[in-house]
C-alpha cells in the first residue's frame, strides 16, 4: 500500500488558499482535520504562518466561530493584521460589540492600531459616540494628517450608518481632499437619513466635479430615488457604464428602485435584460418588488422558473419571499412545496428564525393550527418573540383564544419579554373569552414593562376593559393616554365600548367630540353608529348621522351604511321608505344581505307583496339558499285565514 505524502507547512498554506479562493469549507475543514492528525507540530511551531492561513481560509469561507477558534490558539504574538481581520470579519457579520471587544482585546495585547485598524473599527461603530471617540484615538497617533482623506472617508461612512448626515456633512465639508469614495459615502450618508433630494444634489455636484460614478456610487443614489425620474436618469448612467451586465449589485438596485415606485413593467424589463447574468439575487429582488406592489401570483411563478432553471439554487431570502406569497394568497399546496424544498437544502435549522417565521404564518394563515403549533414545538429552542407572536396571532385569527393565551404564558416562563403586539394580540383574546381577571393581569405586566400608554397596548386595553364591562376603566385608560396616540383607532374603540354596552348617549358624545376635535372618521366606524342607532331603534338620529357622512366629512355611503338604515326603516314599518332608500343605493341594487333583512321585516309586518319581490331578488341573488324560500313560506302561511 503506498504511503501517504507528507505535506509541508507551505504545501499546507498553498492548499488553504485555494480553500479560500473557491469558498470550499468543506475541503478546509478536512485540511485543517489532516493537519491535526498528521502534522500537529506545524500549528504548535513558533511560526505563525500556517495557523494564519487557517484563519484567512475560515473568515473567506465566512465560518467566523472556526476561524476565531484558530485565531485563539495562534502562537506567539498576533499581527495588527490579524487583529484587523478579525475585527473587520465581526463587523462584516453585524456584530457591533464583539468587533470593538476585539479591538480592546488587542489594545490590551499591546498590539498598536494602524490606519486600516481604525478605518475597519469605525466600520463597526453603531454610535456616533462611539465614532467620535476613535477618531480622538486617530488624532493622538498621528495618522489623522497623513491618511486624512481615508480617514475622513471612514467618518462620514459611520456618521451615515449611526443616521447623523449632518455631522457626515461637516466632516465632508472640511475635507481638503475629496475622491470617488468620499463622494459615494457622503451620497450613501443622505440616502440612509432619508435626505433623498440631498442625495441626488450631491450626485449630481459629483459629476460637476468631474468624478465618474462607479457601481457602488449608482447602488447608493439610487436607494435615495424616490422620485422615479431620477431613478430613469441614474438607470441611463448606469446602462451606458455598463454596469448593469458587470455588476449584479447595480442592475438588482435598479429593479428594486421600479419595484419600489411601483413601475413593475420597467422593473422587468431591467430583469429580462440581464437575464444571462443574473444570481439569485437578482431573482430575490424581482420577487420583493412584486410582492411589494401586491403581485403575489407573479412573485410565486418568479420562484418556480428560478427553480426550473436549474442552475441557480434558491436561497434564504428566495424562500422568504415565496412562502410570503404563498401566505398572502392563501396558497397551501405551494407553500408546502416551498416548505419541503426549503427542508431538502437545509435552511430550515434552528438558527434560521425567519425563515421558520414565515412557515409558521404560511400555515396559520391558511388555517393548519395544528401543523403550525407542531412546527412552533419542534422549534422550541429558537421560541423567539417574532415566531411568538406569530403563532399567537395565527391561533386569535382563528378565534382559538385559550391556546393564543396559553402560548403567552409560555413566552413569561421561557422568559421572552413580549412586545407591544404581543400584547395587542392576547388583550383581544381576553376581551373575546370576557376573561378579565387574564386581561388585568396582561394589564399589569405591560405596566410592568412600560408598555402601558405606546397606542397599540392602551387602545387594545380600552378595548378590552369596555368589552368585559368595565367602562369607567376603560374610559380612564384612554383620558390618560398622551394625545399624540389618541388615534382615530382609539377613539373609535372608545365609541364601540360605549356602543357595545347599550350606552348609546355616552357613544355619541364621544362621536361629538371626535368632530370637535377634527379626528378623521373612518367609514367603518360610521357602520358602527348608523348600528347603534338601528338597535336602538333612533330613526331621526340614524338619518342625521347618514346625512353627515356626505355632507361633514365627504364621505360616500356604501352598501354597509344603506344596510344599517334599511333595516331600521323596516323593523319600525316603514318598508315603502325602506324600499326608496334601496334604490339610493350606489349601483342600484342591494346585496343579499339587504334583501333577507327587507324579507324579514315583511314577514314581521305581514306585507305579502314586498315579501314577493324581496324574495324574488334574493333567490335571484343566490338560488339554493333556502332560508329565502322558507321566509317567503311563512309569510305566505300568516296570511291565510
Amino acid at each position: 500500500m503506498e504511503a501517504k505524502r507528507s505535506i509541508d507547512a507551505e504545501g499546507y498554506c498553498s492548499l488553504l488558499r485555494a480553500c479560500g479562493s473557491s469558498r470550499s469549507l468543506d475541503d478546509g475543514w478536512a485540511i485543517h482535520a489532516r493537519i491535526i492528525a498528521h502534522s500537529p507540530g506545524l500549528l504548535e511551531s513558533s511560526n505563525p504562518l500556517l495557523a494564519a492561513h487557517l484563519f484567512h481560509m475560515y473568515l473567506r469561507c465566512h465560518s467566523l466561530r472556526d476561524a476565531i477558534e484558530v485565531f485563539d490558539r495562534i502562537p506567539g504574538r498576533r499581527s495588527v493584521v490579524l487583529w484587523t481581520a478579525a475585527i473587520g470579519a465581526y463587523a462584516d457579520a453585524g456584530q457591533s460589540s464583539a468587533a470593538l471587544r476585539f479591538y480592546r482585546r488587542m489594545l490590551l495585547d499591546g498590539e498598536r492600531a494602524d490606519p486600516i485598524t481604525f478605518i475597519t473599527v469605525l466600520g463597526a461603530c453603531s454610535s456616533a459616540r462611539l465614532g467620535e471617540a476613535i477618531y480622538f484615538q486617530i488624532l493622538a497617533s498621528g495618522f489623522g494628517r497623513s491618511h486624512a482623506t481615508k480617514l475622513g472617508n471612514a467618518m462620514i461612512s459611520m456618521y451615515g450608518t449611526c443616521g447623523s448626515a449632518g455631522s457626515a456633512a461637516g466632516i465632508f465639508v472640511g475635507m481638503r481632499e475629496r475622491d470617488l469614495i468620499t463622494w459615494t459615502s457622503m451620497i450613501h450618508a443622505f440616502a440612509k437619513t432619508g435626505q433623498n433630494r440631498d442625495a441626488i444634489l450631491c450626485f449630481r455636484s459629483m459629476q460637476q466635479g468631474g468624478f465618474r460614478a462607479n457601481a457602488v456610487t449608482i447602488v447608493s443614489v439610487l436607494g435615495a430615488c424616490s422620485d422615479v425620474e431620477d431613478g430613469r436618469i441614474i438607470h441611463r448612467i448606469a446602462s451606458d457604464a455598463g454596469f448593469l451586465r458587470e455588476n449584479p449589485l447595480a442592475a438588482n438596485a435598479v429593479i428594486n428602485m421600479y419595484g419600489k415606485s411601483g413601475n413593475l413593467a420597467e422593473a422587468r424589463g431591467v430583469f429580462r435584460e440581464i437575464y444571462a447574468s443574473q444570481c439569485v439575487i437578482s431573482w430575490n429582488t424581482m420577487m420583493s418588488a412584486c410582492i411589494q406592489q401586491e403581485r403575489d401570483e407573479e412573485a410565486l411563478a418568479l420562484f418556480q422558473e428560478m427553480i426550473s432553471t436549474g442552475s441557480i439554487a434558491p436561497d434564504n431570502v428566495s424562500c422568504v419571499l415565496a412562502l410570503t406569497a404563498c401566505a398572502n394568497l392563501e396558497a397551501l399546496e405551494a407553500g408546502e412545496a416551498i416548505h419541503a424544498i426549503a427542508l431538502e437544502i437545509g435552511l430550515l435549522v434552528i438558527e434560521n428564525p425567519v425563515l421558520i417565521n414565515c412557515v409558521l404564518h404560511l400555515y396559520g394563515r391558511c388555517g393548519r393550527l395544528d401543523r403550525a403549533a407542531a412546527i412552533f414545538r419542534e422549534h422550541r429552542g429558537d421560541e423567539s418573540l417574532v415566531s411568538s407572536n406569530t403563532i399567537i396571532g395565527a391561533f386569535a385569527q382563528h378565534g382559538r383564544w385559550k391556546e393564543a393565551l396559553a402560548i403567552f404564558r409560555g413566552m413569561q416562563i421561557a422568559g421572552i419579554r413580549p412586545s407591544k403586539l404581543t400584547f395587542a394580540a392576547v388583550l383581544d383574546g381576553c376581551a373575546n373569552l370576557s376573561a378579565l381577571a387574564e386581561g388585568r393581569s396582561i394589564h399589569a405586566l405591560a405596566a410592568a414593562l412600560g408598555l402601558e400608554q405606546e397606542a397599540v397596548v392602551a387602545t387594545s386595553l380600552v378595548d378590552m376593559y369596555g368589552r368585559c364591562g368595565c367602562l369607567t376603566i376603560a374610559q380612564g385608560i384612554f383620558d390618560a393616554m398622551p394625545a399624540k396616540n389618541k388615534n382615530e383607532l382609539a377613539w373609535s374603540t372608545l365609541f364601540g365600548a360605549y356602543a357595545h354596552r347599550g350606552r348609546l348617549g355616552q357613544a355619541m358624545k364621544i362621536l361629538g367630540r371626535m368632530q370637535q376635535e377634527g379626528v378623521k372618521i373612518h367609514p367603518a366606524l360610521f357602520v358602527s353608529v348608523l348600528n347603534s342607532c338601528s338597535h336602538a331603534g333612533m330613526l331621526e338620529e340614524c338619518l342625521r348621522q347618514f346625512a353627515s357622512m356626505r355632507l361633514d366629512h365627504g364621505i360616500q355611503p356604501k352598501m354597509e351604511h344603506f344596510g344599517c338604515v334599511i333595516d331600521l326603516l323596516g323593523r319600525l314599518g316603514a318598508l315603502a321608505e325602506a324600499e326608496r332608500f334601496m334604490g339610493r343605493i350606489p349601483g342600484g341594487r342591494p346585496n343579499l344581505l339587504i334583501w333577507m333583512s327587507f324579507l324579514g321585516s315583511c314577514r314581521t309586518h305581514s306585507d305579502l307583496e314586498r315579501a314577493k319581490r324581496a324574495a324574488r331578488e334574493a333567490i335571484a341573488l343566490e338560488p339554493r339558499r333556502s332560508s329565502s324560500y322558507a321566509v317567503l313560506a311563512s309569510v305566505i302561511a300568516a296570511q291565510k285565514p
